[in-house]
């Protein structure tokens, strides 16, 4: 007993030494990227002098953000910017926008990144989804509060998804016509918005990375009540049911049929990045695990995403 208490009181102590040695490493790679946060010029920068700095952050359009495809909105904020840095990029209440052209109102879809409610950004895991505004949809990635529990993650993602609806005009989105879309923990925390919350407006789930632990109330009758199509895309082949978990992905999507929505699933060989299974509302069209290919064709993400709007 001795023995094991020694050893947790050591591990113990040998974490905060990395997490404190990791902080260290923050201040000083902020130093060396910023002198000028060091106010008082004595060589160390503190806690507070950083947070001081951080508050006078570079403007946005003063920064080169790489993007392949330009945000019509970039850094729109939903709230106070708590948690700010010099890049911007991770600051907890910043949200992309990219607009199709013409006047609008169009369907819109809204992103939340995944990343264990611990890091991640509105940049995460994007793809081709800001390439929607071709196919005439609103494509809006989130950033949310980190490292400080999910339920403060979750009431940013709540926050966000009220502040686009409310100001839908300014973005040319249809409020009845919203599309919400997570990648693990972003998609538990939409899942919460549409199947606790039933934020009105919205028509629609496409998820990736789904993991099997959800707080959501994803019961067949709750799924009829909420009575909206998911589709979910991973890079992982049902049946396994690792935490981001496939057969708990086409679990859902069979009680969601069941309930008498429709759903869709599509396996990924990420190895690859092809299709190698493809289920919808019951039937595999493309599995192959069991050799079946009946040569059916499936909806890409804007082409399902305007297929339940009309």
């Amino acid at each position: 007993m001795r023995t094991k208490l020694f050893l947790l009181i050591v591990c113990l102590i040998a974490n905060t030494f990395i997490v404190a040695q990791a902080q260290d490493d923050k201040l000083a790679n902020l130093l060396k990227n910023y002198p000028e946060a060091d106010t008082n010029k004595d060589g160390t920068l503190t806690e507070e002098e950083a947070d001081v700095f951080r508050l006078k952050v570079v403007p946005c359009d003063e920064i080169d953000w790489g993007w392949t495809i330009t945000p019509t909105f970039p850094n729109e904020a939903f709230g106070p910017r708590i948690k700010v840095n010099p890049e911007l990029i991770g600051d907890n209440h910043l949200f992309d926008v990219w607009v199709p052209e013409g006047d609008g109102p169009y369907p819109a879809m809204i992103y939340a990144h995944g990343g264990g409610f611990s890091s991640g950004s509105k940049m995460k895991a994007l793809g081709s989804m800001p390439r929607l505004t071709e196919e005439n949809i609103v494509f809006i990635s989130i950033n949310y509060t980190l490292s400080q529990g999910p339920k403060i993650a979750v009431k940013d993602g709540i926050n966000a998804v009220n502040y686009i609806i409310a100001n839908h005009e300014k973005y040319k989105i249809d409020p009845e016509k919203i599309v919400l879309s997570g990648n693990s923990a972003g998609g538990i925390m939409m899942n919460h918005i549409i199947y606790d919350l039933k934020i009105p407006g919205v028509i629609g789930a496409w998820h990736g990375a789904y993991h099997k632990r959800q707080f959501a109330d994803l019961s067949e009758e709750n799924l009829r009540e909420v009575g909206i199509p998911i589709a979910i895309k991973m890079g992982k082949l049902y049946p396994a049911d690792p935490g981001h978990s496939p057969f708990a992905a086409v679990t859902l999507l069979e009680k969601n049929v069941a309930a008498g929505n429709s759903g869709m699933w599509i396996g990924i060989n990420k190895n690859n990045y092809k299709a190698e299974q493809v289920w919808i509302n019951g039937k595999w069209i493309l599995d192959v695990k069991q050799d079946i290919d009946t040569g059916e064709s499936y909806p890409r993400m804007g082409e399902w995403i305007n297929s339940i709007i009309n």
